[in-house]
């Protein structure tokens, strides 16, 4: 159950923090240092676990933002793919961008949008477990929803 929540959050969040398999970001957002801010809702967990927010740095090159760049979903020890994840119905707009992400085999499908403005990118992600992983979930705990947003700090990248 942590492996597939990892998955989801990774999944999701890569979209906005930076390129995932298949969106090119290229053109809507910088190259250079971001910080995101993810907030987790997933209904039915006891109190204190899950949901909540965490916050991280990450900086992206140019070629991070080009389409099938830094595929989130791979082990970044030997770039294999470790998911069945693909993201499906990707749609572009002038400063807007939306996809699906469906994971068969980890039986998870979300659906993202994206909001891109000069100085950053606001994101929501509505998330639904299936299959096996739906049936041993209390109700309500399979449908989780996240919003994320990436604040661009500048060029330079802190290490």
């Amino acid at each position: 159950m942590k492996k597939l929540i990892l998955a989801v959050i990774v999944g999701s969040t890569a979209g906005i923090a930076g390129a995932q398999a298949g969106l090119d970001l290229n053109g809507k957002m910088k190259p250079g240092e971001y910080e995101t801010t993810v907030k987790m809702e997933i209904p039915g967990l006891p109190a204190g676990m899950g949901g909540g927010s965490h916050t991280y740095r990450k900086c992206f090159t140019k070629a991070d933002l080009e389409k099938n760049k830094g595929d989130p979903f791979s082990d970044p020890k030997n770039g294999k793919k470790d998911t069945s994840c693909e993201v499906k119905n990707v749609k572009n707009g002038s400063n807007t961008m939306s996809y699906d992400v469906d994971c068969p085999k980890e039986g998870m499908l979300s659906s993202t949008t994206l909001a891109f403005s000069d100085n950053s990118v606001k994101g929501l992600t509505k998330m639904k477990m299936t299959g096996a992983n739906a049936k041993d979930m209390p109700p309500g705990m399979g449908n989780m929803q996240m919003q994320f947003e990436s604040k661009y700090l500048g060029a330079a990248c802190s290490k």
